[in-house]
């Protein structure tokens, strides 16, 4: 079980990334793409975010980030958010988004060990960009573009005739480094809206997008911030990962591998050329002393090094008011990894939309998650949006927590 959320309910009366435990939720910063002919220009960038408790550094580390602004024009970072700034559009429009690699790193593979390295760790600064359930052409969504490292570029010319409003998202997809770079930041909310969609008009709403993040410190992943790691074999392609989750039972799919791990999968060339050296932090107490090359750290016994984050914060709260309704928007950014969640019965929850496509029709419409189908709890599965209702009737702090239990009926859905 790990705490996610915390829902604050009141009365209505009267250049480095750095986020608190139970501080408000903020979200990333808006573009708006919604009239036609607009246009934006994403920059690839690295970035310096901590997260702390008070003066205690849970993890400080680099990331990559999706920045409004080059590093020549905003040397600080200050147009940098992770996860990246949320796109709103609009159907009936043509829209341009260009991405700009300034990640400096290694280009393609050396031809001589690239058969090694199939379906395997590779490109570690390669990046493209991947518009994640929008209704638009693959010729132009298209995962195979390879927008390389030091100034590469290419732009994206989106063209939306009819497209019903809902919660989308976008990430890095190049093939061998979208685990990493999603992971590591590179991703962020779309909404698209519709002329008519009373939901959007009528009701104030939250952006959720979720990460996680195995605290393994660079002092054992990498000992003194190097390109080198601690390998079970000097061959090209053949590391082994050392931290694998597989003791959690409360994950369920997907490569259980800390970004350390990751790291040091990607060939060791392209570790050498690249601007990113894995250099994480933190003042945790790590437990284990031996650290052995093929032992799983993550046990019962040290629960405490994995981190689940919601749009980069640990903890966040949300402010409502009592007896109105928000919508959450949420998206599991988590990247290979089911997502179920228990939400508090203090509240009344009501499914609206499900990868971006309202609900319409008995029984479904508006799904009352109190039901015994649901018993207050949600599952999404990796890449999953979903579109919630919340009312609470009376003053208070509620959790939303994760959770595996599986008392929901299917069977009781009506």
């Amino acid at each position: 079980m790990n705490f996610l959320v915390l829902i604050s309910v009141i009365s209505l009366s009267s250049s480095k990334i750095i986020h608190n435990i139970d501080e408000y939720l903020q979200e990333p910063p808006i573009i708006d793409l919604t009239s036609d002919g607009a246009e934006v220009t994403l920059y690839v960038r690295l970035c310096e975010w901590s997260s702390m408790n008070g003066s205690q550094t849970i993890l400080n580390m680099t990331r990559y980030c999706y920045c409004e602004e080059s590093e020549l024009d905003d040397p600080e970072a200050d147009s940098c958010s992770m996860p990246g700034p949320t796109l709103v559009m609009h159907e009936e429009t043509i829209i341009n988004v260009t991405v700009i690699n300034e990640l400096i790193g290694a280009g393609h593979l050396i031809p001589s060990i690239a058969h090694l390295y199939h379906n395997k760790f590779k490109d570690l600064d390669m990046t493209n960009l991947h518009v994640h359930g929008l209704h638009v052409s693959p010729e132009i969504d298209d995962v195979l573009v390879e927008i390389l490292p030091n100034d590469g570029q290419h732009s994206y010319l989106y063209d939306f005739s009819y497209h019903y409003p809902g919660t989308f998202w976008y990430h890095a997809h190049h093939h061998g480094s979208t685990t990493w770079q999603v992971n590591m930041g590179l991703h962020g909310a779309i909404s698209m809206n519709q002329d008519g969609d009373l939901i959007s008009e009528k009701y104030e709403e939250n952006i959720l997008m979720f990460e996680w993040f195995y605290v393994i410190p660079s002092s054992i992943c990498n000992p003194g911030n190097s390109r080198y790691c601690k390998v079970t074999s000097t061959k090209d392609a053949s590391y082994s990962p050392r931290f694998q989750l597989t003791d959690n039972e409360e994950i369920k799919g997907g490569p259980n591998l800390a970004m350390c791990d990751v790291y040091c999968s990607f060939p060791q060339y392209e570790r050498n050329a690249s601007g990113y050296i894995y250099d994480v932090t933190t003042d945790l107490n790590m437990t284990n002393p031996s650290w052995n090359a093929n032992e799983t750290v993550y046990n019962t016994e040290d629960p405490d090094l994995l981190f689940y984050f919601v749009n980069g914060q640990l903890s966040p709260t949300i402010n409502m008011t009592k007896g109105v309704f928000r919508r959450l928007r949420m998206i599991n950014s988590l990247s290979n990894w089911y997502l179920q969640f228990q939400f508090p019965s203090e509240c009344g929850w009501y499914l609206i939309a499900t990868d971006g496509v309202y609900i319409k029709g008995e029984p479904y419409q508006n799904y009352d998650l109190s039901k015994p189908s649901h018993n207050n709890q949600y599952i999404m599965s990796p890449g999953g949006r979903a579109d919630f209702m919340v009312n609470c009737s009376e003053v208070g702090l509620y959790e939303i927590i994760s959770t595996n239990d599986n008392t929901q009926d299917p069977e009781m859905l009506s």
